[in-house]
């Protein structure tokens, strides 16, 4: 017997919703296993705001995004499809100017969006939960809801404009270069390029190199997960270590295990999982070796670039790099609030 609505207004009703939409897919990819309530909760209210307002701001020509509902645990969703040609067609002019920005210049729209997410990170950042008073945690609270609200639309917004470059770039492709998406030369044309995951990953392997060189590697190596950080920091060498370490967490820390699963502790709260990737590198041994991949595949595009492959106007050259952030979607958001 259900006692109370997880997602109010957005539970899934078969009398009602089966009117709306035949079919409801249940997304297996994000609630496998089954949310927790403010997961639930967080997520169909606000992922669902965010695709509406991306199919919208773009003008999508034949979706206005999708619609949520929460039942047992998952998330189910359906298209809000545009039904008639006419309308179609008016949708198509508005989308052509729309999409023009991610293909004219996207690092300076993207930059703009992280400049204005990572400010409202700062400013949720700035409440101390140890000191603050009921109002005060309570107006933090709110904050959240309304970044989170913003990061998905941002999310939807881009991602939808990504994934539209990827489908206009592979048209080319194929009209120019008779390629497509199913091409390993296609992929070496959109990848190589940097991310905030290979920056992370990076600097988690400065620090696997920083214990080896100090003398801590056998505190990673010899230790269980959960003692690594009480063993570094009973001596000055692994305080110091921990403090630099703990700094990197305060500025790209602020994620958990399972995004969205409020009840999990940040990398902040609790650094154990990292500290587990830096043992991980420990043993692994060796270089960074994304760079080194990175530095082939650029490569082999430079080559690609030189026979005529992915060569044409200003236009074509700018759905590159869009297109190389929908190949697959590049986790632009792993600092989700």
């Amino acid at each position: 017997m259900k006692v109370y609505d997880v997602v109010p207004g957005l539970e899934f009703e078969p009398e009602t919703d089966f009117e709306q939409s035949p079919a409801w897919f249940l997304d297996g990819t994000h609630s496998v296993p089954p949310w927790t309530p403010m997961f639930g909760w967080f997520w169909v209210n606000f992922c669902r705001n965010g695709m509406q307002y991306g199919a919208e701001k773009l003008n999508l020509p034949t979706v206005k995004g999708w619609d949520w509902r929460f039942h047992r645990g998952g998330g189910y969703l359906t298209l809000l499809l545009v039904k008639t040609e006419e309308e179609k067609q008016r949708r198509e002019v508005v989308f052509r100017k729309a999409i023009m920005p991610f293909i004219e210049d996207f690092d300076g729209l993207w930059g703009g969006c992280v400049k204005e997410i990572m400010g409202l990170y700062e400013h949720l950042k700035t409440t101390d939960p140890e000191t603050a008073t009921n109002i005060e945690l309570l107006q933090n609270f709110e904050d959240t809801i309304n970044t989170a609200r913003r990061m998905w639309e941002i999310h939807m917004y881009m991602m939808y404009g990504v994934y539209t470059a990827y489908i206009l770039f592979e048209n080319i492709c194929r009209d120019v270069a008779k390629i497509d998406d199913t091409s390993p030369l296609f992929h070496q044309l959109i990848s190589g390029f940097d991310n905030k995951v290979f920056q992370v990953d990076r600097q988690l392997w400065n620090f696997s190199n920083r214990a080896r060189k100090e003398g801590l590697e056998e505190v990673f190596l010899k230790s269980e997960p959960q003692e690594i950080r009480s063993k570094l920091e009973a001596t000055d060498k692994g305080k110091a270590f921990m403090k630099d370490f703990m700094a990197l967490m305060n500025e790209d820390g602020w994620r958990m295990q399972r995004m969205s699963e409020i009840n999990l502790p940040t990398w902040v709260e609790d650094p154990t999982p990292a500290l587990v990737n830096v043992k991980q590198f420990l043993q692994k041994g060796g270089d960074f070796n994304l760079d080194e991949e990175r530095r082939k595949i650029t490569e082999k595009k430079a080559l690609c670039r030189e026979g005529g492959v992915g060569q044409g106007t200003a236009g074509t050259k700018g759905l590159v790099p869009a297109a190389h952030e929908a190949g697959p979607e590049k986790r632009r958001f792993q600092r989700r609030a």
